[in-house]
């Protein structure tokens, strides 16, 4: 069956498509609109006119498409004087040399050849033309031949079934169409009262609408009395708290407190430099004469490091005594090197500190006047002798503290270690912070 037909540049049509229903189609319309090329558009396909006349006016060539439901294509093609087919993408040109004049296999794909009878006369049963008789009746004798020997009739006969069926089954559709559009018009008359309806509806829902603003404008309304009682409350506070203020004095304008703070440090800078004048004063009036200099670097250095290792001894003291309720530190590496380290900068630190704090007091002295006596010198040697030996001995206090130190820094660093937030606050706890109290290396 043919499922498209498509025609460029044949006679009126310069690009049409149509599809045909399955079943029978009918092709309608006025005057000179087409409806005739494309009955001859099929028989020029099927070979029956060799003209020219079908090419459009102004153009070439001329082509008819045809496709078939079973998947073939067939093209006819009318160029000057010569007609070419492509069936399934195979061109054929030299078309006549096969039979009856066409392809081989053209009508075993369109199925619409011209039907013989025995005694040789052949039929046209797929074309009529409008100015003839009905196909097959001008002639008894002529229906008679082809329904007694044509393979075609049982085929015409079974369309002629199907058309009758079809028809019966229209029909039947069109009665349960009708059937419904009266039950349809029934519900529409029942329907028509609802427009009696409509303005209270209408009425209904204007009042709907007019109440939703109201309830709208009624919630804005709230909202603004809510906050006009919020701001009346709070200008009566502030009403209040200016009445008790306005029975206040202004305060007296201050000066500016600079310069008697500047004239303060000044005087306690002035303080302490007397008192050290007075100290170095009160030092050197029971001296004769001075003795020979001699570098006391490092006897400041011990007896800086004596007065740091007090107040280290002191503060480790304080931490053990905070820390005797404590569970056991776990047990860490050997930080002897690192202590050792430790010492050596803190002893380097306060050898400078102390040569330091020396060189500042010795500066304004004047120069060492020479000495004639010896004995006072001599003395001064064996007070020193006693004060060696004394530093001796503070050197030996003075590790052993150190190493109480270590023994201490060792349990805390362990005890930190197995709880790394505080017992009492819950924060974070350093060996840092126990060492020293809460305060960083270099705070007091």
């Amino acid at each position: 069956m043919i499922r498209r037909i498509t025609l460029e540049n044949y006679m009126s049509h310069a690009h049409t498509v149509i599809e045909p229903a399955a079943g029978l189609t009918v092709l309608v319309g006025p005057n000179n609109c087409g409806k005739s090329a494309v009955l001859s558009a099929i028989q020029s396909v099927c070979g029956e006119t060799s003209s020219d006349y079908m090419v459009r006016h102004g153009e070439k060539t001329a082509r008819v498409t045809i496709e078939t439901d079973d998947g073939h294509t067939i093209v006819w093609q009318r160029k000057g004087g010569s007609t070419s087919y492509t069936i399934d993408g195979t061109d054929i040109h030299r078309v006549g040399r096969g039979r009856n004049g066409l392809p081989d296999d053209l009508h075993t794909l369109l199925r619409m050849p011209l039907i013989e009878s025995p005694s040789g006369r052949k039929f046209q049963v797929h074309f009529g033309s409008q100015k003839e008789p009905i196909f097959l009746l001008d002639s008894d004798s002529d229906l008679a031949a082809f329904f007694s020997s044509s393979a075609e009739s049982e085929r015409l006969m079974e369309m002629q079934r199907r058309h009758k069926s079809k028809v019966t089954s229209r029909r039947a559709e069109q009665r349960a169409i009708e059937a419904d559009l009266a039950r349809l018009g029934g519900k529409l008359a029942s329907l028509e009262k609802l427009e009696d309806l409509t303005p209270g509806v209408q009425k209904a829902e204007a009042d709907h609408r007019a109440l939703l603003e109201a309830d709208r404008a009624f919630k804005i309304l709230k909202d603004r009395i809510d906050r006009l009682d919020r701001l009346s409350r709070q200008a009566q506070r502030l009403s209040a708290e200016l009445a008790a203020t306005n029975e206040l004095q202004p305060p007296p304008t201050l000066a500016d407190p600079a310069p008697l703070a500047a004239t303060i440090a000044d005087m306690d800078r002035w303080r302490h430099d007397l008192s050290l004048r007075q100290a170095e004063h009160e030092a050197l009036a029971t001296l004769q004469s001075p003795p020979a200099e001699q570098d006391p670097a490092p006897l400041a250095a011990v007896v800086a490091a004596i007065g740091r290792s007090s107040d280290e001894v002191r503060r480790w003291s304080a931490s053990a005594s905070a820390l005797e309720g404590l569970s056991e530190v776990p047990a860490l590496a050997d930080l002897q090197p690192l202590e050792s380290l430790g010492r050596s900068i803190r002893e380097a630190q306060t050898r400078l500190a102390a040569a330091q704090n020396i060189a500042a007091v010795l500066e304004p002295l004047a120069d060492v006047p020479s000495v004639a006596d010896l004995t006072p010198l001599e003395t001064t040697l064996l007070h020193l002798g006693k004060t060696a030996a004394q530093l001796h001995a503070a050197e030996a206090d003075l590790v052993a503290a150190e190493n109480a130190v270590a023994g201490v820094e060792a349990e805390i660093v362990r005890f930190v270690t197995q709880h790394p937030l505080c017992p009492t606050c819950g924060g974070p706890l350093t060996a840092s912070h126990v060492m020293h109290g809460g305060l960083d290396h270099g705070e007091t």
